[in-house]
């Protein structure tokens, strides 16, 4: 019965992943412009953002101006607290009191597990998670592990991050209907040799905070953390500077990644040049009508940023270039805008062993579906006694990404680049469908997989209840039939040949006849079985 009360518990974990914003509160406002700086130290490339060059950037698809309809403004709950006119105020709020150094004593454990990590524990054998949520008492960020030494596959340790509870401010009606939403692990950890463990965790209102621990009990020292407000912070491309309510939809990390990449684009971010870290990326989800860019005027929805982390004290702080207090156990940079999308975006974001990332764009305006999208890294390849490398495993780049289409042609939405050897290359990675626009998290594996949470589809003949706890699309006019929730994966690795895996004649540099080498994907996902053609939100999974 221990057994199984552990596994059910993992199960909920993993479902409270899979659908964090189903049941969140939040508040729909007027479209606002992203600010443009001048105030930003001169930088060492091209500082005004650059569009992508794909013809997608142009004339956004029809019908997506507006606002969520009621119904899914219900199924969402992104219907607004109560009492509150000024969201960014109420934002910034949270941030400042969530950030207070309360105890973590003040509510008891609620993981069912005891709280006993070491934070020395190599959290790789670890999830992180949140627990609590609307209309609870209670929000945790909180570790789980199986380290009592029989490795059979069940959670019977716990730890907790950081606690919630008593936190939060209320507003004039009721609770805030704060919640967290999603939790990463850094690589600056004890285990990996540094003083601290460092935690990412984002919330229903548009903050991010980052934690740096010596525990994860209840015992003192409490955690030492900062937040970093998503709609105010100053960002290398300005402010998104949304009134609408901004959901942290997606954290991950890249674990290894040359920093410079960021100062080689912006001056402001120079004391990260040359050093190795790694890199944080935020997926986000403007709840409202949307804002507006100001570098081509589009209207987006969602998005995700680039933070860079070094293993260092920080330095003084000075943003955008360093936004984290001076001191503090890692040197948080100001995000770089990797992409925008007119889209929403419910799942995420995931980063693969490669350094590239996959997040999600959903239709909620006008249901056609929703698909993943790939941005990778397509800097200079070294090819041994050919030609010099130039790969920094970073997306940082003087341009980003602002995507109007869910079908670009070809599945190619094109590139962003600047300087020269900092080139990213964005593609319609799993195709569109409705299945698809199910998706409510992500995850990366090794060799480049990419695995999906997705819920159950919505038809018509379920009941009520059902109907409820289902995703946003109907799967009933595929060849699937009605889809239960369910983790799905995909794979892409049928496109050409890495070329440093090609063996070369040692003396002529020449390559070897009759051997192609390692294969390499082209950014869209394979059909499950060789040789049949894809169709997307049918075939192109397992």
């Amino acid at each position: 019965m221990k057994r199984r009360r552990i596994l059910v518990t993992l199960v909920v974990a993993l479902l409270a992943a899979m659908a964090p914003l189903f049941g969140l509160k939040s508040v729909g406002a007027a479209k606002r412009v992203s600010e443009y700086t001048g105030k930003l130290a001169a930088p060492a490339g091209p500082m005004t953002p650059t569009a992508s060059t794909s013809p997608e950037v142009v004339a956004p698809e029809k019908g997506l101006e507006g606002a969520l309809s009621g119904p899914v403004r219900h199924k969402l709950a992104v219907d607004g607290p109560a009492g509150v006119k000024d969201m960014t105020a109420f934002s910034q709020k949270v941030a400042e009191m969530a950030t207070q150094q309360l105890s973590r004593g003040e509510a008891s454990p609620q993981a069912g597990e005891p709280e006993n990590i070491n934070a020395g524990a190599a959290f790789s054998a670890a999830i992180a998670t949140t627990l609590g949520g609307r209309d609870t008492q209670f929000d945790e960020v909180t570790l789980l592990g199986d380290w009592d030494g029989r490795e059979d596959l069940a959670a019977d340790h716990s730890g907790k991050i950081d606690d919630f509870s008593g936190k939060v401010p209320t507003v004039p009606t009721g609770p805030s209907n704060f919640t967290l939403t999603r939790v990463a692990i850094s690589e600056h950890t004890i285990a990996n040799g540094f003083a601290e463990d460092i935690f990412y965790y984002g919330d229903s209102f548009g903050n991010l905070y980052v934690a740096s621990t010596t525990n994860v009990t209840q015992a003192t020292p409490t955690p030492n953390v900062f937040a970093i407000n998503l709609p105010t912070v100053l960002n290398a491309f300005g402010t998104l500077n949304s009134d609408d309510q901004v959901v942290v939809t997606g954290l991950c990390v890249n674990p290894v990644a040359d920093l410079g990449s960021f100062a080689r684009v912006n001056g402001s971010f120079a004391p990260f040049n040359g050093l190795t870290g790694e890199i944080l990326y935020v997926s986000f989800w403007d709840t409202g009508s949307g804002f507006r860019l100001l570098a081509n005027g589009t209207l987006i929805r969602s998005g995700v940023l680039a933070i860079p982390i070094a293993d260092i004290a920080s330095g003084t702080t000075a943003p955008p270039g360093i936004i984290s207090p001076t001191g503090f156990p890692v040197q948080v940079g100001g995000a770089f805008g990797v992409a925008f999308s007119v889209f929403g975006n419910l799942a995420g974001v995931c980063c693969d062993d490669n350094g590239d990332i996959y997040f999600q764009q959903v239709d909620l305006i006008q249901f056609t579906g929703g698909n993943i999208v790939k941005i990778a890294g397509v800097d200079q390849p070294g090819i041994p006694g050919v030609q010099v490398g130039f790969q920094d495993r970073s997306l940082a780049t003087s341009g980003f990404f602002t995507l109007t289409t869910l079908n670009p042609l070809n599945g190619a939405y094109g590139t962003a680049s600047g300087p020269a050897n900092q080139v990213n290359v964005a593609t319609n990675y799993s195709g569109t469908s409705n299945l698809f626009g199910n998706i409510a998290t992500l995850g990366c594996g090794p060799c480049s997989t990419v695995y999906a949470g997705v819920s159950r589809s919505l038809e018509p003949g379920d009941s009520g209840d059902i109907q409820n706890r289902a995703g946003l699309f109907s799967t009933a006019a595929t060849t699937l039939g009605p889809t239960p929730s369910m983790v799905i994966r995909f794979s892409d690795v049928v496109g050409s040949f890495a070329p440093c895996s090609i063996p070369q004649n040692p003396v002529t540099g020449a390559f070897i006849p009759g051997v192609v080498g390692l294969p390499i994907g082209n950014g869209i996902a394979d059909a499950a079985v060789a040789g049949v053609a894809v169709v997307p939100g049918v075939n192109n999974f397992r």
